[in-house]
């Protein structure tokens, strides 16, 4: 495993990353979406977070881009 951190500079591939993809909505109103979305991946067995936090879309990103994640969806 430490040879893959060093290799990918942490960003993991997405089959072994811990959590491969961040749901995050624009505005309050995609919330129930947001919850759908995420709904439908686990069922698929994506291993998924959601970021339903009233924030700037840009800070979410970048949050979520600085963990290295392999996927971000942005629903709205």
């Amino acid at each position: 495993i430490g040879i893959l951190i060093e290799q990918h500079a942490g960003a993991l591939p997405a089959w072994l990353a811990p959590t491969q993809v961040a749901v995050l909505n624009i505005t309050d109103a995609q919330a129930d979406y947001v919850r759908q979305v995420a709904k439908t991946l686990q069922n698929q067995g994506v291993r998924m977070v959601t970021d339903p936090r009233n924030e700037k879309i840009t800070y979410k990103i970048r949050e979520h881009a600085l963990q290295k994640l392999p996927f971000i969806v942005v629903v709205g």
